[in-house]
């Protein structure tokens, strides 16, 4: 057995329970009703749109910089997630500021 896993004692002396990604699953999906990733992926995606909701953009940050911080690499595929979750283009909330 691994050190710190299942309660047995770590090199540091404590003990510690870990929770695989197997063990996790089932939770995520009862309590939520959604995998793991589409729980991430929601939560990336509402804090790019709080980014483009308070940013302005004549400080020179672009869509593609917010997406690129939140983890979308594929920008297309960030907007179409974007608009079908918040109705319009990211484009459209980075200019309403």
């Amino acid at each position: 057995m691994r050190p710190g896993s299942a309660g047995t004692p770590s090199p540091t002396g404590s003990t510690r329970t870990t929770v695989t990604d197997h063990q996790r699953s089932p939770i995520t999906r009862r309590s939520l009703g959604i995998t793991p990733m589409a729980y991430l992926r929601q939560v990336r995606l509402a804090r790019a749109h709080e980014d483009l909701a308070t940013t302005d953009p004549a400080q020179g940050r672009s869509v593609r910089d917010i997406a690129y911080k939140w983890g979308f690499n594929h920008v297309p595929r960030f907007a179409a997630a974007y608009r079908e979750r918040y109705g319009v283009l990211p484009s459209e909330t980075l200019r309403k500021v």
